[in-house]
């Protein structure tokens, strides 16, 4: 059977590892109806991700991307961590056990803190030196 989906990622990006976790959960949630995806670990230190090919894929050259395998060939790519979550969601928790009623409250607030973590957090500690200690 072909993948519902593809991932293209790099374990080492922050991004990547997002998307890694969020997976994990999303197969825990449903470890028998989960179907199955195809993970392409990109060749970052090639520049695989700046090819015209990958471009086509996510147009920034950024790791993790995801194409939506849908039936008849008819494919949808999608970018940004967050917008794959999103994505993810709406398409594989049926149940909403990672997830709200959409329209609900408790999803405004779950997409408030989810996207606040994207632009807010995430920016915030990428650019935070490494081994950093700090007086409390």
């Amino acid at each position: 059977m072909a993948p519902a989906f593809t991932l293209f990622t790099h374990p080492s990006t922050p991004n990547g590892i997002k998307m890694n976790l969020f997976l994990s959960e999303l197969q825990e949630a449903y470890p028998t109806s989960m179907p199955e995806y195809r993970t392409q670990v990109m060749q970052m230190w090639r520049l695989e991700h700046r090819e015209p090919w990958y471009l086509r894929i996510n147009p920034n050259g950024k790791v993790p991307a995801l194409i939506h395998h849908r039936p008849g060939g008819k494919n949808h790519a999608v970018f940004e961590s967050t917008a794959m979550i999103v994505h993810l969601v709406q398409h594989f928790d049926p149940d909403r056990k990672l997830s709200f009623k959409p329209q609900s409250d408790e999803e405004s607030e779950c997409l408030q803190w989810t996207f606040w973590g994207h632009g807010g957090m995430g920016i915030r500690l990428s650019r935070s030196p490494p081994n950093t200690e700090t007086d409390l």
